[in-house]
């Protein structure tokens, strides 16, 4: 972590709020598409392991996935239906990279999708969410159980997290004003199981509807704050800073000072898992921009993008759709790519809505990326260290520390890329980190093996040396002075019968013939 003096929340960007189009009514219940394919795969990119097969028949909520470790949970169908496959498929939250699905034709399409609590057989004595395939719902999509057991030092600050001031965004906003309950029943849960000493709910000032909804029904104990729509005020770190006053490195996590914070939409899904057993299966997104009707879906995971689009009558002349928001989200490149927990959003983008990019210029050292930095870093001195490659000054001076949030990029007069040029160095080396790792492990068995070889033939060696030399001692045991005079009388003992035989022979010969009768 770099030195230097606590950032000011003063810092970071206020953004055009295009949030009202996807306002004009209540969440719309997504209709169901002719196939859902589930994904299996987590953000710690490991994979479920499936428990059906080709051809079984599933209904809806029921376990389709086992949790193959601890960083994954059980996967539930969404919908009923037949398994068609277990294959690969566009993710939308990886920007169209495949993962690993299980591919169920749907029973009933064109049916609402409808939330389904777990099926009897497979209801565990106690609520587990990773059992209920709980994940964070806020664009990370870890799963909910590593946060909540084995975490030290305890837990003191809970923190629920209702900024959402990204730009499009409304899908936690639309869930506050219509859910309050099951997301304070989620809050309670969650006081209970991390024994937490003080509780804050923190929800953007742009959202009046929502805070009048927990003002009725908000339980003593927990703290209701209204945080400026200052973006990224809704980012974990600046959260955490604003209403602790404590400033976390990237380098460390939030429970590491005794902090937890939650996305209000993963609040929900605990909530709804608390109060009707129901399995994570779908999430809200926000569907906006180059569509006839925007607004915020629940949509069943496994749902393909074009099913989506669909849904919300796509304009003529669109250019690219992105997941998430335009400050930190990823162009698809297929509509074939399927709706998971970590898809926030789906934007349907045009030249009029967001007009080609200028091309990049010369940095003029002006200074507005650092204005903006939220965490108060140069990024215009990163960036002409990267670009004389010294990697290691601009390790020095914070790389590490951005949070990519893009807003130096936003407001950068020449179009410079800096927070995916920063996102990407950051990622290189790590993978270099990680192949040099990979590289010394495969040497140090390498020499490893080389050590065993030798040591296995010096020990060999030393097997047939103690053989000889126990030869030896036998040799040398056999030459002791009472067996040499047991040899001694038996070869006298020899000598004597030899020399009876011949006397008997000489006898025999010197003996005069008798006479003739």
């Amino acid at each position: 972590m770099v030195n230097r003096p606590p950032y000011r929340m003063a810092a970071g960007i206020r953004l055009a709020d295009n949030t009202a189009q996807a306002h004009r009514g209540p969440i719309i219940t997504a209709t169901l598409p002719t196939c859902l394919h589930v994904p299996l795969q987590t953000a710690l990119s490991e994979t479920a392991r499936s428990c059906v097969v080709p051809g079984q028949q599933v209904q809806a909520g029921q376990k389709i996935a086992d949790a193959s470790g601890p960083n994954t949970v059980a996967i539930h169908a969404p919908a009923a239906g037949t398994v068609l496959s277990i294959g690969k498929q566009a993710l939308a939250e990886l920007a169209g990279q495949p993962g690993w699905c299980i591919t169920i034709e749907v029973a009933n399409p064109s049916s609402p999708y409808q939330a389904t609590p777990l099926a009897a057989s497979d209801k565990p004595d106690h609520l587990s969410l990773q059992t209920l395939g709980l994940v964070g719902l806020g664009g990370g999509g870890l799963p909910c159980h590593l946060r909540l057991h084995g975490v030290t030092p305890p837990i003191k600050t809970l923190i629920i997290n209702g900024v959402e001031c990204e730009p499009w965004l409304s899908c936690d906003d639309s869930l506050m004003r219509e859910h309050a309950d099951e997301i304070v029943a989620g809050i309670r849960w969650l006081q209970t199981q991390l024994d937490t000493e003080h509780t804050t709910l923190a929800i953007g000032q742009d959202k009046p509807a929502a805070q009048a909804a927990f003002k009725a029904v908000l339980p003593a104990g927990i703290q209701l704050v209204s945080i400026p729509p200052l973006y990224p005020a809704g980012e974990d770190r600046q959260l955490a800073y604003r209403l602790t006053g404590q400033e976390i490195p990237a380098s460390q996590s939030l429970e590491s000072f005794g902090i937890q914070s939650f996305n209000v939409a993963t609040v929900h899904a605990i909530g709804c898992a608390i109060l009707r057993a129901e399995t994570l299966t779908s999430r809200i997104v926000t569907i906006a921009g180059n569509v006839a009707r925007p607004g915020n879906y629940r949509v069943a995971f496994g749902t393909p993008v074009s099913h989506l689009l669909q849904l919300a009558g796509e304009q003529p002349h669109s250019t690219g759709y992105l997941v998430g928001n335009p400050m930190t989200g990823e162009t698809l490149a297929t509509t074939d790519a399927v709706i998971g927990a970590g898809a926030q959003a789906l934007i349907a983008m045009n030249q009029t809505l967001f007009p080609t990019t200028e091309p990049t210029r010369d940095c003029i050292r002006c200074g507005e990326c650092a204005e903006v930095c939220p965490i108060r870093l140069q990024p215009m001195q990163l960036w002409h260290s990267l670009n004389q490659q010294a990697i290691d000054q601009a390790q020095t001076d914070g790389l590490f520390d951005c949070i990519e949030c893009g807003a130096c990029s936003y407001v950068c007069p020449s179009r410079i890329p800096l927070a995916s040029t920063f996102r990407v160095t950051k990622q290189e080396i790590v993978q270099a980190t990680e192949a040099q790792q990979a590289a010394d492990k495969a040497r140090q068995r390498h020499e490893f093996r080389q050590f065993r070889l030798e040591r296995d033939k010096q020990e060999k060696a030393e097997r047939l040396a103690a053989k000889a030399a126990a030869k030896h001692e036998v040799a040398t045991a056999s030459s002791d002075p009472a067996d040499a005079e047991r040899a001694a009388k038996i070869k006298a003992a020899m000598e004597r019968a030899a020399a009876k035989r011949a006397a008997a022979q000489a006898a025999a010969t010197d003996k005069p013939a008798e006479p003739k009768s």
